[in-house]
């Protein structure tokens, strides 16, 4: 009896020992089976950490190339600057007018004042070319115009870079209504032009409407306002065309943007307010916000225009990065204040004038000059400068064709001619015929001539 005890007690402890061992080993499979499992998800986590770490870098490394792309300034061949009605495009041509003058860029002026044919389409014949001179390569045209871009593209060429300005739609169309009194010439008042419910066209040739940008960018807006496929491919269209537009409410970064993208100075994109309305003539309607939603219904193509471009600039302002644009802001900011400094109690130089612009000059006096008079400077003063800074070129080069063709010998003796353009100037009536001769005197006094007489 004690024997089979015996014998059943060492079954059972076998039994338990061997259940005891199944179960370690059990626990034991699953422990490694837990760390294996642990394991390999660590594994994956590290090789998908890995992988979103290649992946950040590849596209930190975009982001610097396209960045450093950004960052190394590309000076334009020639600039394209569609100025906009009432979208502060006068203060920006007088910034590309200095900057023409500085780099000796020819600028494309018209016929006579201030526009390109407007209303009518651009036509590159509507250029003004002195002395016939048809082999002019003209870098800036800033003047007025209804866009025409293969027009354009015939006297700046492909390379050019294209710029444009605009404005939030109401602010513009309430400035150019009360700048341009068009209360008077369609006979209603701003109020009763909001509160109409049709599509206000007017008649006959003008050059003031609504969606004034859009007309100014040469769209057929009827057609526009009613096919939003053709709306958005045209969209695309000048996305793809212009390379930077800027925004009136954004002007000092989009500024700052235009020195960085075309090696610009600081003290290039240094501007002052130009054809502003005076007080008087603004009204309460810029703060009726009744007025302005109204306004929509009748904006609506530029609206969509403006949306599409603001939307544009301040995606370009976060890809310079917010801390460099910050930084050029300060920096704009400094010179602007430091020229309104400089130039305090200077007079505006308005068309009339008889007081010629001075010379760029080499001393900082004689550029302090420079830039003050250019700043207070008129658009239409400075394009009548500049035509006839053009006209003068022109005929110094006709003078120096005609006088090689002679193919007059050269002997030892120097004439040196010191007649004064600045009696000329003055003892002359304004016109064409001064204009002609006071250069043409002009040029061969400034120079030397070694010249063979016999």
């Amino acid at each position: 009896m004690s024997l089979r005890s015996s014998a059943s007690q060492v079954s059972i402890s076998s039994l338990r020992a061997a259940e005891s061992a199944t179960k370690a080993g059990l626990m034991a499979r699953a422990a490694f089976l837990k760390r294996k499992q642990k394991m390999e998800k660590e594994e994956l986590e590290m090789k998908m950490r890995k992988q979103k770490m290649e992946n950040e870098e590849l596209e930190m490394k975009m982001r610097m190339e396209n960045l450093q792309h950004m960052f190394v300034c590309h000076p334009p061949s020639a600039i394209f600057f569609l100025k906009v009605h009432k979208c502060a495009s006068s203060s920006i041509q007088n910034m590309l007018f200095r900057l023409a003058e500085r780099l000796d860029m020819p600028v494309a002026l018209p016929e006579t004042g201030n526009y390109f044919g407007h209303p009518r389409h651009f036509r590159a014949h509507m250029v003004h070319r002195p002395l016939g001179a048809h082999n002019t390569t003209y870098r800036l045209m800033a003047h007025h115009l209804r866009l025409d871009q293969e027009q354009v593209t015939k006297v700046l060429g492909p390379n050019a870079t294209w710029l444009a300005v605009l404005r939030r739609p109401a602010d513009q169309f309430i400035s150019m209504f009360e700048y341009y009194r068009l209360q008077e010439v369609w006979n209603m008042t701003l109020a009763e032009f909001a509160a109409s419910t049709t599509q206000y066209e007017p008649l006959g040739i003008t050059h003031f409407r609504p969606n004034q940008m859009s007309f100014d960018l040469g769209l057929d807006v009827r057609t526009l306002m009613s096919d939003d496929q053709l709306l958005g491919d045209t969209l695309t269209q000048l996305h793809q065309r212009f390379d930077l537009v800027l925004i009136a409410e954004l002007l000092d970064e989009s500024l700052v943007l235009l020195k960085y993208r075309l090696c610009l100075e600081w003290d290039d994109v240094v501007v002052f307010r130009h054809n502003a309305r005076p007080p008087w003539l603004r009204s309460a309607a810029t703060h009726n916000g009744t007025l302005r939603r109204q306004l929509r219904h009748h904006l609506q193509i530029d609206t969509a225009v403006y949306h599409h471009f603001y939307q544009r600039l301040r995606q370009q302002l976060r890809d310079y990065g917010t801390a460099h644009i910050r930084a050029g802001l300060a920096t704009l900011r400094a010179r602007v204040q430091h020229w309104a400094a400089q130039c305090r109690g200077w007079k505006w130089n308005w068309p009339g004038d008889q007081s010629p612009l001075p010379p760029r000059g080499t001393s900082d006096a004689q550029r302090h000059v420079w830039m003050c008079s250019r700043l207070f400077t008129h658009e239409i003063t400075y394009t009548e400068h500049i035509r006839m800074e053009q006209e003068w070129e022109a005929h110094r080069s006709h003078f120096w064709d005609k006088l090689l063709a002679k193919n007059w010998p050269v002997r030892s003796s120097v004439f040196w001619y010191s007649l004064d353009l600045g009696v000329c100037w003055r003892s002359l009536d304004f016109s064409v015929f001064r204009l002609s001769l006071c250069r043409s005197i002009s040029f061969v006094s400034q120079g030397s001539l070694d010249l063979s007489i016999r």
